[in-house]
């Protein structure tokens, strides 16, 4: 059930926490028989051995998933060769699966230690709007909207509804199946280059004021208390429903997590990570709402 419930492109736990989150009966059973009905990515996805190893207490020195992640940045064994057009993950899966999990293994919690299990939520969540939003930036092209990509970001912020019900074992079982997941993804997509100091450096959180029909003058003040408001309004109105989900994830982690400040993330091994600051999640709202803006649709074609 493990394997269905966090199978591609995470669909099930997208629909059981949000139910799960705002009360939603229907919502809930929709994702559970989502679950029931999907086909496991591969036959041994999450072998017996992930249930035993995965569902202890670790403790020692804390790795973040931005640990983990720049390791696997330099593993040249991870790479998607002779890619198959739209078989991609299947093909990261059947290749790459059983070291993408070892990797994983690596990973870090705690849950005897207060306050562990919220801290390895939020590495999740600064990690899928990372490998998103980074990952689809180039300093030259600009951004690209990775449609595949838009779905870790929009279960994200559902593992704490998901998690809250579960003994201290399972919690954490689930958490690395989910990252499993995630990292499979970002692997089936080419393995995008995280060039934070780029991105940092080249993107705003000044929010455009859009001039009224005929005038020339702006139809909001100059300085906007919250540029979440017109970005959840245009996402609203737009026309592929993935954009709102993923704009009222931003707009989500911007509330929690908007006051975090450069060098919260010091002392990890991803090249760049001490950069981060709350503002990402203001930075790569705007970027997808210029995006679809602009283009209308997601991008397919990867990274590769």
């Amino acid at each position: 059930m493990l394997s269905r419930s966090t199978a591609s492109p995470l669909h099930p736990p997208t629909h059981v926490g949000h139910g799960l989150e705002f009360s939603l009966k229907g919502m809930i059973v929709e994702g559970l028989a989502l679950a029931a009905v999907q086909d496991v990515d591969g036959k041994d996805f999450f072998p017996m051995s992930f249930f035993t190893e995965n569902a202890q207490v670790t403790s020692g020195v804390n790795t973040h998933v931005f640990d983990i992640v720049a390791r696997m940045i330099r593993d040249d064994n991870l790479k998607v060769e002779n890619v198959q057009v739209l078989r991609e993950y299947k093909q990261a899966v059947d290749e790459h699966v059983p070291r993408i999990r070892d990797h994983i293994t690596r990973w870090t919690i705690d849950v005897t230690k207060d306050g562990d299990i919220e801290r390895k939520v939020e590495e999740l969540i600064w990690l899928t709007s990372a490998l998103y939003a980074i990952g689809g930036f180039n300093e030259v092209k600009g951004f690209t909207g990775e449609f595949f990509l838009t779905h870790p970001v929009a279960s994200s912020p559902f593992p704490p509804s998901l998690i809250k019900s579960l003994t201290p074992g399972s919690q954490a079982l689930l958490l690395r199946a989910y990252l499993v997941m995630v990292l499979t993804w970002w692997v089936a997509r080419g393995r995008p280059v995280l060039n934070i100091k780029s991105f940092m450096a080249s993107t705003s959180t000044r929010l455009p004021d859009p001039t009224s029909e005929g005038s020339g003058s702006s139809i909001f003040p100059k300085e906007h208390p919250n540029p979440f408001f017109p970005i959840i309004q245009s996402s609203i109105s737009h026309t592929n429903d993935h954009l709102p989900k993923i704009q009222r994830s931003f707009a989500h982690f911007s509330t929690v997590y908007g006051n975090r400040p450069a060098g919260y993330h010091k002392g990890i091994e991803l090249e760049g990570a001490e950069l981060f600051d709350g503002s990402l999640f203001v930075q790569e709202a705007l970027m997808t709402a210029n995006y679809m803006g602009e283009v209308d649709t997601w991008s397919l074609t990867g990274f590769f």
